[in-house]
């Protein structure tokens, strides 16, 4: 039996391990790496077995960083079944619905820094920002919580005097 660390093992994100007992060849998990600068990069990286050649896989939990890369497997010639239990099948289409939706928000972004003149880039961020902040606002008093702020300036806030 060869059980392989793919992901995850130098890591905390990434979980993918091949487990071949002789007779199969499973894989579990195929999550993305996620809080590193190079994570787009590492996430692009091709597998180091080809997906076509697996038998089953199987998803311990719906966390991004152990099934985020489960469109990818598919893309690239997976066709086999997944195993999860019916909760982490529900979350994990929830999970990587979410995901897709920020990486296609994301690509947006970086086509935006791109084309533009970065002052114009980043006056079209602040706009986003205002608009996120009042978002946050309507939502926090909406639901009787304070608003939330985030400081997006290099300056600290000043310190409240105490009460």
């Amino acid at each position: 039996m060869d059980l392989h660390f793919l992901g995850g093992a130098t890591t905390v994100t990434g979980s993918q391990f091949l487990l071949e007992p002789g007779r199969a060849r499973v894989l579990i998990d195929c999550g993305m790496f996620q809080g590193s600068p190079n994570e787009a990069m590492r996430n692009r990286v091709p597998f180091a077995f080809d997906p076509a050649t697996l038998d089953v896989m199987l998803l311990t939990h719906a966390h991004l960083d152990h099934c985020g890369l489960i469109p990818h497997l598919v893309n690239e010639g997976y066709r086999g079944r997944v195993i999860a239990t019916a909760g982490t099948c529900e979350l994990a289409e929830l999970v990587l619905l979410d995901s897709g939706k920020l990486q296609q928000e994301f690509a947006k972004r970086e086509a935006r820094w791109e084309k533009k003149h970065p002052d114009e880039a980043v006056a079209d961020d602040r706009k986003e920002q205002d608009q996120y902040q009042a978002a946050v606002d309507l939502a926090a008093g909406k639901i009787a919580a304070p608003p939330v702020h985030e400081n997006v300036d290099d300056n600290p806030p000043p310190l409240a005097p105490q009460a």
